[in-house]
């Protein structure tokens, strides 16, 4: 992997970890959190940090079903932390109940640990 791959993932990992802590300490969580300034901020900054980077997550547009070839390559965690992201930025428009908001963001913290 080149530098300036390895310096965006670096980047992206760490603003996805804050944009996870952040997340997971707000308390009570529910699908309104899609509208919050943490998520459209976390966006602004996702794409500073990528762009120009030829090793950018498609997996949102990946309609076969799988995680794209990126995340393949991606450690772990990062692949856990960019579903999160993604899941936290569409849970409005998913309507996704507030308790099923909590399991996920448990269950991804759990997922993160181990």
């Amino acid at each position: 992997m080149n530098t300036k791959a390895s310096t965006a993932t670096n980047d992206e990992w760490q603003i996805l970890r804050q944009f996870f802590d952040e997340i997971s300490a707000m308390k009570p969580n529910d699908n309104t959190i899609s509208d919050s300034k943490l998520v459209r901020t976390t966006g602004n900054k996702l794409k500073i940090a990528l762009r120009g980077s030829d090793q950018r997550c498609t997996c949102a547009r990946v309609t076969w079903g799988g995680i794209c070839e990126v995340c393949q390559a991606s450690p772990r965690e990062l692949v856990y932390l960019r579903n999160f992201f993604r899941e936290i930025r569409n849970a409005k428009k998913n309507n996704m109940p507030p308790l099923h908001v909590q399991e996920f963001i448990e269950n991804t913290k759990k997922s993160l640990v181990t």
